[in-house]
């Protein structure tokens, strides 16, 4: 019975990988192009071609989440997060075939202290 359970148990995690969707790489946006990267820590760094700051996130299950910075926005939240007036928080639902032809996103993007309320944003993985 030991040894079924110790390979049950190093099956698994290969299963579970096998199901993600591979985020690496650049994204194609409605508002322009961003590019994802896995970071030594094993987060997700998210740059935009047309926005400046720092996004950075953790993905599960092919959704990834986390908060983001901007250097400058139209107007500053109410209390400063990470030393910036402009913050929010984001979450990423990625999505892949057969669902769609090629790898793509659903995604919401929060402002400040409103965490329900945000605009929503998509793309597919760029070719």
């Amino acid at each position: 019975m030991l040894r079924i359970c110790l390979s049950v148990a190093i099956f698994l995690p290969s299963v579970a990988m096998a199901d993600e969707i591979k985020i690496d790489g650049r994204w194609n946006t409605a508002n322009g192009f961003m590019m994802i990267s896995r970071l030594d820590t094993g987060e997700y760094a998210i740059a935009f071609d047309k926005y400046a700051g720092k996004t950075v996130g953790i993905l599960a299950d092919n959704v990834l989440s986390g908060t983001w910075q901007d250097v400058a926005k139209t107007k500053p939240c109410s209390a400063e997060q990470n030393g910036s007036a402009y913050w929010g928080t984001f979450s990423i639902s990625f999505y892949g075939p057969p669902a769609v032809k090629k790898p793509a996103f659903q995604g919401i993007l929060a402002f400040c202290e409103n965490q329900n309320e945000g605009s929503n944003f998509s793309g597919e993985l760029a070719d």
